[in-house]
């Protein structure tokens, strides 16, 4: 009877302890899983690698397989969806149409788990200003501005809003209240939010949460100072975001020699 009595118990101990034991290793894995496509979107920005984004969605969506309503996991899987919106493909112009529309399911499925999420906010804007075009500029636009104006009610101290915001303006035609001048005080809010942060230096991430935008706002102010043909400051911020990240390919082959074959024309110093 004895034995009878405890073996129950044994199973139900044993059960808890591999239930227990295995949610700790689950936990575990997503927060690894997380952290390496984080690492994997910071390296492909930095190196324009298309195949990178695309296998840090897929890091994501296996979380997402796992825990439907992962934050962070919804997060990066639309942050990283922005940021191939942002390098291109080579696919066709129906595919990029058909992944944009995607793209932008997933931002306002993340802002309707998040909605009080700044970040959620500013990758949804995001995603929104890179799909604007001739034919729903009138629409989409106004969503944009409306989009960072709540990010930043919801954290105006998050230099990500900053960016996506500076970004918006940049492109944003002067007669519409865009321009180079107005973006790069964006760009500058947002440098002075990450320096004040300690968001500085493209580290392998060690905890999930957002990191990016320090190395997006040196190289968008330096291209408002180009736009400007102010050649010695643009020079100044694209050297400021090599001093970090040494093999940032678009600023290193593009960017860089550009306003360095700019200003040898003007015969500036």
């Amino acid at each position: 009877m004895n034995t009878l009595f405890s073996l129950p118990r044994f199973v139900l101990v044993c059960t808890f302890f591999l239930l227990t034991h295995g949610f700790t290793a689950h936990s575990q894995e997503v927060r690894d899983l997380l952290l390496e496509g984080k690492n994997l979107v910071d390296v492909s920005v930095v190196k324009g690698d298309v195949n990178g984004y695309t296998k840090a969605i897929a890091l994501f969506e296996r979380i997402l397989a796992v825990e439907p309503a992962n934050n962070l996991a919804l997060y990066y899987r639309s942050y990283s969806e922005m940021r191939l919106l942002m390098q291109g493909t080579e696919q066709s112009e129906a595919a990029k149409k058909v992944f944009a529309e995607t793209a932008s399911e997933h931002a306002e499925a993340l802002v309707q788990h998040s909605p009080q999420s700044s970040d959620a906010m500013t990758v949804l804007a995001g995603v929104t200003m890179l799909r604007i075009d001739g034919m729903n500029a009138m629409t989409l636009a106004p969503k944009c501005t409306k989009l960072h104006e709540k990010a930043l009610a919801a954290d105006a101290n998050n230099p990500r809003a900053y960016v996506i915001r500076g970004m918006y303006t940049m492109n944003t035609p002067s007669f519409f209240g865009g321009g180079a001048d107005k973006a790069l005080q964006h760009f500058a809010q947002a440098i002075s939010l990450c320096e004040k942060q300690g968001l500085t230096a493209p580290t392998q991430a060690t905890k999930p949460q957002p990191t990016w935008g320090y190395l997006d706002a040196l190289i968008h102010a330096g291209r408002c100072h180009a736009k400007m043909e102010q050649y010695p400051q643009a020079i100044a911020y694209y050297k400021k975001a090599l001093a970090i990240a040494p093999e940032f390919t678009w600023v290193k082959q593009t960017l860089l020699p550009r306003a360095e074959q700019k200003l040898a024309a003007t015969g500036t110093k």
